[in-house]
């Protein structure tokens, strides 16, 4: 009976170790779970935090993008309002420098001044709106800046031509010599106002795809200064036929 107690006692102890496994067992698996679960959560946290960033970061890219394309937008409406500027500008100058001097070009106008020999005329230095916008014309579109510069530099050689008139060398020249400057100028005249014909008709062509319509002030302006130079004449014409009387009192008897 000893042995079979002995035997009872062996497994009783070997019970008492078992759960003493067990229960070691069960504390690592719970500690190896609680683990788990804390780096799960960290894991599922982390995850959440980096979905924030990338979401902040986009946003943050979006408020940069739209910030940038609001900058661009803007840059580009004042180019364009500094565009229209210029050549409402410049068509203005141009059309009211060929509308003035088309008279130049009548027939009584050409034989006084091959015939005259003694020309005198003023030289149009009045393109103030071209002197002071020529450093900024590269942002015009290169068709409007070729025919802009063609009209100008035809202008310059035109008042380069009216100051040798006054140069004592044109004087001393043959009266065959002196017909012939006249009659390159005179040329130069008719280059001029085609040219400005050409350079008003594609500003106004411009200023149309950009909703400006020129050619009501263009109309304008010819309407204005045709009667201007109609009153002008009848004017002087009433001077002359009435003569060279002073028709005021003046105080010296003149």
């Amino acid at each position: 009976m000893e042995g079979v107690d002995s035997v009872f006692a062996y497994l009783d102890r070997f019970d008492t170790v078992g759960d003493s496994i067990v229960a070691a067992i069960g504390t690592v698996v719970a500690a190896v779970l609680g683990v788990l679960s804390g780096v799960g959560t960290w894991v599922l946290s982390q995850r959440r935090q980096r979905a924030i960033d990338v979401e902040e970061r986009r946003r943050e890219r979006a408020r940069e993008e739209a910030a940038r394309e609001a900058e661009r937008l803007e840059a580009e409406r004042l180019r364009t309002e500094r565009i229209n500027d210029l050549v409402c500008a410049l068509h203005a100058e141009i059309l009211t420098g060929i509308v003035l001097y088309a008279d130049q070009e009548s027939l009584d106008e050409v034989r006084h001044t091959i015939f005259d020999l003694r020309p005198f005329a003023t030289a149009d230095e009045t393109d103030f709106v071209f002197e002071t916008v020529v450093h900024d014309l590269s942002i015009l579109p290169s068709m409007l800046i070729h025919v802009v510069v063609a009209y100008y530099r035809a202008a310059r050689q035109t008042n380069l031509m009216i100051r040798d008139f006054r140069d004592p060398l044109f004087q001393t020249q043959s009266a065959e010599s002196k017909q012939r400057y006249l009659e390159g100028y005179i040329a130069m005249i008719f280059v001029l106002k085609e040219r400005g014909l050409h350079a008003v008709e594609a500003l106004a062509d411009y200023a149309a795809t950009q909703d400006i319509d020129l050619r009501h002030a263009e109309d304008q302006v010819r309407g204005s200064t045709a009667a201007a130079m109609t009153n002008a004449a009848a004017t002087i014409g009433e001077a002359r036929r009435l003569g060279p009387e002073i028709s005021d009192n003046r105080t010296d008897g003149t």
